[in-house]
């Protein structure tokens, strides 16, 4: 009986000191994990931290579209006409000058601007394309006469045209008047630009490539 007692206090203090080092390798493996958690952290924050510093490549990208789509704002220099002739309006008192500027292709469109200067008689502050014309629709017809072709302004329906509506000018002051046809079918570099049918042509107006 002394010999089992004997034998089962070695056998406790034996597991005794088994549960003893596994406890310390416990409580080591947890300290190691506590320390490596920050670290782990640390190594996680780094990559935001940086990116904090660069430029977003959102704003990148922006400036770049921004080069390459410079925008800018088209001008006619009323002053400078190819070619001018003036007309006394039936409905009022005076003469309007038109002057012409060359035609211009950008794409498959051709463009024309005329300059409009009213010299009426009276004291009317505005003057609008109604006052000159009436109801008519200013209008003006290209011609090319080397191909037996004309060229009217592109409408879509009847209450859609594409040209400049509702301007108004003082007396005396310039209006930029401009229309929109369709790009030459054949190989040409002018053509007669025809305003009203009770006004005489203009000739040989060049046409030129969009800038």
């Amino acid at each position: 009986m002394r010999r089992t007692a004997t034998l089962t206090m070695s056998t406790a203090a034996a597991l005794l000191l088994m549960l003893t080092a596994c406890g310390g390798s416990a409580e080591e493996e947890q300290s190691t994990d506590v320390g490596d958690a920050p670290q782990e952290q640390e190594t996680r924050d780094r990559p935001s931290d940086r990116g904090s510093d660069e430029e977003p490549s959102g704003e990148a990208s922006g400036d770049a579209a921004d080069d390459e789509h410079d925008v800018a704002v088209a001008s006619v220099d009323a002053s400078q006409v190819l070619a001018e002739q003036d007309y006394e309006p039936t409905r009022v008192d005076g003469t309007v000058s038109f002057g012409m500027h060359s035609l211009t292709v950008d794409d498959d469109t051709m463009t024309l601007r005329v300059v409009i200067t009213p010299e009426l008689e009276g004291d009317d502050d505005s003057i609008t394309l109604s006052d000159i014309f009436g109801v008519h629709r200013f209008a003006p017809t290209l011609v090319d006469r080397e191909n037996l072709k004309e060229y009217s302004i592109i409408t879509e329906g009847a209450a859609t045209w594409w040209h400049a509506e509702g301007l108004e000018t003082g007396n005396g002051e310039p209006m930029v008047w401009w229309g929109v046809y369709a790009a030459p079918q054949d190989e040409i570099d002018s053509v007669d630009v025809r305003l009203r049918s009770d006004m005489p042509e203009f000739t040989d107006v060049p046409i030129e490539e969009s800038a």
